[in-house]
């Protein structure tokens, strides 16, 4: 299994791949210069059952959506976060924490 990291901002690369690695799950970068369509492509082809994206990076992620579904389950953001895009996600069936509440969960159940 894998997930996917979608974010301009390099700083936001560090936690999770560490996140990923005690998970023993591979981490699949994503770079704006690969053009829309590659946001499900490599979501698919990668098969990625988490996206971890930075709030700014939703709406190309929302539009990808549609073609996800029976991969992609979980979507983690960081960053402000739109309400409208968390409704799309979680109204497209997929599950959506905010980077907080996925540290949370973790001190919850280590």
């Amino acid at each position: 299994m894998s997930a996917w990291l979608y974010s301009s901002q390099p700083a936001a690369h560090r936690p999770p791949p560490h996140a990923c690695n005690r998970q023993s799950l591979h981490c699949v970068p994503l770079y704006d210069s690969l053009g829309e369509n590659a946001i499900e492509y490599i979501i698919n082809h990668s098969e990625c059952v988490v996206a971890f994206v930075a709030s700014d990076k939703f709406p190309g992620l929302i539009k990808a959506l549609d073609k996800t579904r029976g991969v992609l389950k979980t979507v983690v953001y960081w960053g402000p976060g739109s309400p409208s895009a968390q409704k799309a996600v979680t109204d497209a069936g997929y599950a959506l924490y905010s980077f907080q509440e996925l540290q949370e969960l973790g001190r919850q159940h280590p």
